[in-house]
């Protein structure tokens, strides 16, 4: 049996052993090295000097976090748009009963992520000017915005779809049956049925939009149109020369990681931690009850 056991417990180690090694060089080893260049001294290499760690936090102004505040408001703008139209466009595509239907609909709304996103902006971006009626006539974070929704659209429609057209049809006949109609049965069956998956759409949209780098930059021409992802591709660019912005870029990329995990572990992980609290609770009232 102990021999058993210790086979099942190695055949388990090595199942998780490429998932372990992926995570530690593409997440762990880059978060240390971020870390320790956030909290290590830096030495201009033109003067010589050496720049106290205290400068790279200092960088940290009222300006990154306004561009944070704006990139959140942008990412919450962006994922509530591709929600409401994705999921009535996911929704109806599942009502179809032409199988060639889907399939030409799902290739048309698709076709956007075969090709390049620089290609894809640089043709979303001449449409606007062509409505507009003037080259680089592109003013405002509405255009950001649509630009987001147009890239990340595609991924919310098709996490959406998997989920809507596995839905037995047993489960909408049995709410029809009871007497629901057709708007009864989507919010108290359609919706509950794909909610992790509308969960998951969301967070596919909004953590890339929040921190998308370049997007902004190129559809909208204002001067205050940079988010913080443009700011830290900037910083970023500056530190293949600059050791000085590398540690400066280090302590925003941080900062950004510290905001990730928060708006993810309110929207997530404490309200799953209560609803688990409140379950385990009321089981064990039961119990006492049955005692």
């Amino acid at each position: 049996m102990t021999k058993l056991i210790s086979k099942n417990s190695w055949g388990n180690i090595l199942k998780l052993l490429p998932y372990l090694i992926i995570t530690l060089v593409f997440v762990v080893i880059p978060l240390v090295l971020i870390f320790q260049k956030s909290f290590t001294p830096t030495t201009d290499s033109i003067t010589g000097q050496t720049i106290p760690v205290e400068d790279n936090w200092n960088f940290i102004g009222s300006n990154i976090f306004e561009k944070i505040g704006l990139s959140i408001g942008i990412a919450i703008a962006c994922t509530a748009l591709c929600a409401t139209v994705g999921y009535v466009f996911a929704y109806f595509l599942s009502l179809s009963q032409k199988t060639y239907l889907k399939i030409i609909a799902i290739a048309l709304i698709t076709s956007p992520m075969w090709i390049s996103m620089m290609i894809k902006l640089v043709g979303l971006k001449t449409l606007f000017d062509f409505i507009n009626g003037a080259p680089n006539s592109t003013y405002g974070h509405i255009y950001t915005i649509l630009a987001l929704s147009y890239i990340n659209l595609p991924v919310f429609i098709l996490t959406i779809y998997a989920f809507l057209n596995s839905i037995p049809k047993n489960l909408l006949q049995a709410s029809k049956d009871l007497g629901k109609s057709a708007l009864q049965t989507f919010f108290h069956v359609i919706i509950p049925y794909t909610k992790n998956a509308i969960f998951s759409g969301l967070a596919l949209v909004f953590f890339p939009s929040l921190t998308s780098a370049g997007v902004a930059q190129f559809v909208n021409n204002s001067n205050d149109g940079a988010t913080i992802g443009g700011d830290i591709l900037n910083q970023g660019l500056e530190g293949s020369t600059s050791q000085i912005a590398l540690a400066r870029v280090s302590s925003v990329s941080l900062v950004m990681c510290l905001i990730i995990i928060l708006i993810w572990s309110f929207s997530v992980l404490i309200p799953r931690a209560i609803k688990a609290h409140k379950k385990n609770k009321k089981l064990l009232l039961k119990g006492e009850s049955n005692v």
